[in-house]
């Protein structure tokens, strides 16, 4: 624990909706004296001791990378949304086999392979299930850690050296945290390397993390949206996406957003609450087909009458 830098320490406070919890704190060590120090503090050591209501022990090296998904990302950070990074590529090919639910697409093997064609920009561009479609390196926690930003600096110029370059119909974007990451970008040289790969800085503050990301170009947002292409975004994928299908679904078989808070209040657990919401939509529509097959039989046998009694 005391090798680890106060900026990472910070990143890793930080992030604490990613691994469920409220808040990130380390104990008081050298590191927190040295930053009291730094700030103009005091430095003497607080007294008495820290009492926990549990404690866990946890071994640095056990801990592997992880990404979160397929589906509803780490929108409440459910535990079992964790997939490790070795595994990725096993757990999406399974979620497009799997019947349609939370870790599945329902995809028939016939079509897990099929690329879509189409125009971008007057360029050739073609897509298929899993392809990235927007990469963002965004504000808030990264980027108040220089070693993470300039690693992405460093990647981006050896990428470049190599002449490797990302496809110009993937959505890319910059959000650092503050201008002082701009500035000391700048200063070593790697903010030229992060552009030309097409990171562009487009503001700081919160961007593509929670849904700041704007529209997809018309043509890659027509080629999935025909296609039924599952894509992907990659450091931000967003909550707001989740929210957007809700809104889809509310206007498609008229639920009021009484309704959807009603069933978002039933259940205290996540995975609860979205399978609670899709068995919901389902009832719904189904309610909402029967009643629009009962008007629709009313009104023929009514029609019917009517030509019945003129013919008489």
């Amino acid at each position: 624990m005391s090798e680890i830098s106060l900026p990472d320490r910070a990143t890793i406070a930080n992030m604490s909706p990613e691994y469920g919890a409220t808040m990130g704190f380390f104990p008081v060590d050298h590191v927190t004296l040295q930053y009291l120090k730094l700030t103009g503090r005091s430095d003497d050591m607080p007294e008495g001791e820290m009492v926990f209501s549990s404690q866990l022990n946890l071994k640095l090296e056990d801990v592997e990378p992880c990404v979160s998904g397929p589906k509803r990302y780490d929108l409440f950070s459910v535990p079992h949304d964790q997939v490790l990074l070795k595994d990725m590529k096993a757990d999406w090919h399974a979620c497009l086999d799997n019947k349609v639910g939370f870790k599945g697409y329902g995809i028939p093997r016939e079509d897990q392979r099929k690329i879509v064609k189409f125009e971008f920009e007057g360029m050739r561009a073609q897509l298929k299930h899993g392809d990235i479609v927007i990469a963002a390196i965004t504000s808030c926690t990264n980027t108040s850690n220089p070693s993470v930003m300039i690693h992405s600096g460093l990647l981006a110029k050896k990428a470049c050296d190599l002449g490797l370059e990302v496809k110009p119909w993937i959505k890319t974007s910059l959000g650092p945290g503050s201008k002082v990451v701009t500035k000391y970008l700048e200063k070593i040289g790697l903010l030229r390397y992060l552009k030309e790969l097409g990171f562009h800085i487009v503001g700081y503050g919160c961007t593509t993390c929670i849904g700041n990301s704007g529209d997809l170009n018309e043509s890659v947002a027509s080629a999935i949206a025909e296609n039924g292409n599952l894509v992907s975004n990659y450091l931000g994928i967003t909550d707001h996406s989740l929210f957007r299908q809700i809104e889809d679904l509310m206007c498609e078989i008229n639920v009021t957003p009484a309704e959807i808070a009603e069933q978002l209040l039933k259940n205290d657990y996540p995975d609860i609450v979205f399978d609670g919401l899709i068995e919901f939509f389902d009832v719904k529509r189904k309610e909402n087909e029967e009643a629009e097959a009962k008007a629709k039989a009313k009104a023929k046998k009514k029609e019917e009458k009517e030509l019945g009694s003129k013919r008489e």
